[in-house]
């Protein structure tokens, strides 16, 4: 079993000269995941919105 020590360097010596790329792997999927959140939301609050000023007709 390795020690916690050898696991982060041998962490550090797979990323070395790579974070663009892990950067770019963490966030996609955010971003990818806001997307689809505020498409679900949008319409959701449009409907809230509208549907108070017909009932406050």
């Amino acid at each position: 079993m390795k020690s916690s020590a050898e696991l982060k360097s041998q962490a550090k010596a797979s990323l070395k000269g790579r974070w663009g790329q892990a950067v770019l792997l963490n966030l996609i999927p955010s971003l990818i995941a806001i997307a689809l959140i505020l498409l679900i939301l949008v319409p959701f609050i449009l409907f809230i919105a509208s549907m108070s000023d017909v009932s406050s007709i």
